[in-house]
């Protein structure tokens, strides 16, 4: 049995953005069901890069808000050393530091 799921940025943009949408829908039944949700430091570094760039910067401290309000734990990205053994199986390189975890 799922007890937890990882989330990147893109659900998580989705999700806050549209709180109507699918992403958002999904992260409620997640936790309706009392799967954990999870994501890194690094996702959300990710995050609160695109939302400074396309949003206002409220819109990030109504993210952290939206974080603490979804329960979502936020785990600490592995060591450096850790992601580059990680580096040639993907293409994108800043998707390096989640297939680390």
């Amino acid at each position: 049995m799922i007890d937890r799921i990882f989330v990147d940025a893109n659900i998580l943009i989705s999700a806050f953005a549209y709180p109507k949408g699918v992403c958002s829908k999904a992260l409620r039944k997640t936790l309706e069901k009392e799967i954990k949700i999870v994501t890194s430091d690094y996702v959300i570094f990710e995050v609160e890069n695109v939302l400074s760039r396309k949003f206002q910067k409220l819109a990030i401290e109504k993210f952290r808000k939206f974080l603490e309000l979804a329960g979502i734990n936020i785990l600490k990205s592995p060591p450096f050393e850790e992601v580059l053994k990680y580096d040639e199986y993907v293409t994108d390189k800043e998707d390096t530091p989640i297939l680390a975890f």
